[in-house]
């Protein structure tokens, strides 16, 4: 958390995404190397290119993309009371509110333990005793605890789904 005022660098990255796992891969990438291009320290971007990708990945798993060939990537930070935060989110269509209603119950069962790291650990032993998992229903658990984020989860209208994980951070000196 700063200690001083907040400083949130001033930039805005807004990108459409297609359903293609190829999406995935330089969307990471570029988030990534993105260290040059705004004030951010290597570690953090690193961070947002995992934050992003697992987000959009569970958008091109679990979108419906019979009725709509695109999703929205957001990232922006901004200064709050707090700190500076960094949120990134990522709209999709979705089949029915049921998709809504399954990611708002994995945010509930990752805020049921004391601590993300906690949330982690467990579902990485159910992972680990399943002989086939259907889905490893690992990457929201991942951005709680390896990305440090709050999560939330928002039905829009026309069946849009809006996924945001807000990070806290320091600004590099």
């Amino acid at each position: 958390m700063n200690a001083g005022p907040a400083r949130a660098p001033s930039f805005h990255l807004e990108l459409p995404i297609g359903p293609e796992w190829k999406s995935i891969d330089r969307l990471h990438s570029t988030i990534a190397r993105g260290a040059g291009a705004v004030p951010l320290d290597e570690q953090l971007c690193q961070t947002l290119a995992m934050v992003a990708s697992e987000l959009v990945e569970n958008a091109v798993k679990y979108g419906d993309w019979s009725r709509a060939k695109m999703a929205a990537l957001a990232v922006s930070p901004r200064a709050t009371p707090a700190g500076d935060v960094i949120d990134i989110e990522v709209t999709n269509p979705i089949r029915s509110e049921a998709e809504h209603e399954a990611v708002q119950a994995t945010l509930a069962w990752i805020s049921g333990f004391a601590s993300p790291r906690e949330a982690y650990i467990a579902r990485i032993r159910e992972l680990a005793e399943e002989v086939e998992p259907e889905q490893n229903r690992l990457g929201l658990v991942r951005v709680a605890y390896e990305g440090g984020c709050q999560l939330e989860a928002t039905l829009l209208p026309g069946r849009m789904l809006c996924v945001r994980a807000t990070l806290l951070y320091v600004v590099a000196s």
